[in-house]
């Protein structure tokens, strides 16, 4: 199960009609305006004016789950966009990610994401990622590969589970949005020997 994001939530009730003085009665048994440390559920709020009319409210607070993206870097043999059985991963490969318009990303405790190289495998994960839209941009300092032709299959980035997602020109994918929970695992970059190009 992903982590659930522990954050302090408050919730403010604003009455604007009737007669003041307003009490509020919440399902929480709380009485006052502000209720605050408010795990995920309905809270709903009767307000009452000074001439005993009431009105009620409700809000939804959503249960908020880490998110993490990643996958894999290949060599890409045979020169056909497509990961087989058999091909390495790449070592030494720095994989980058950004929030949609490039800035750093800060995970979910508050810590910059920090670009992660590649091992033997090829593997790289980012975890504890709040839901948005990112980037993951790779660069290659063997300058004996090149990134493979991208998405081959015609998927999208976040789709093909066997292509190549980067931008041969950029090295960057396309943004991808991560949902609340969501563990994406198809962001993959091939590179070919440059003289195969």
């Amino acid at each position: 199960k992903p982590a659930t994001v522990q954050e302090s939530v408050t919730v403010t009730a604003s009455a604007s009609e009737g007669t003041p003085a307003y009490t509020f009665a919440w399902n929480n048994n709380e009485t006052g305006e502000t209720i605050v440390d408010l795990a995920p559920g309905t809270y709903e709020v009767i307000v009452t004016d000074a001439n005993m009319c009431r009105d009620t409210a409700d809000v939804m607070i959503n249960e908020v789950l880490c998110a993490s993206l990643g996958d894999y870097v290949w060599l890409d043999q045979d020169g056909d966009g497509i990961q087989d059985l058999g091909e390495p991963g790449i070592s030494g490969v720095t994989v980058t990610l950004t929030y949609a318009d490039g800035t750093p990303v800060i995970d979910f405790n508050g810590d910059l994401v920090d670009p992660q190289v590649t091992g033997t495998d090829g593997a790289y994960n980012f975890t504890s990622l709040e839901p948005g839209d990112y980037i993951v941009t790779f660069n290659n300092p063997n300058t004996d590969q090149i990134l493979t032709t991208e998405n081959i299959n015609n998927d999208a980035d976040d789709e093909g589970a066997n292509d190549s997602d980067p931008n041969s020109a950029t090295g960057s994918t396309d943004p991808v949005t991560l949902t609340s929970g969501e563990n994406e695992e198809d962001l993959d970059a091939g590179y070919i020997p440059t003289d195969m190009s």
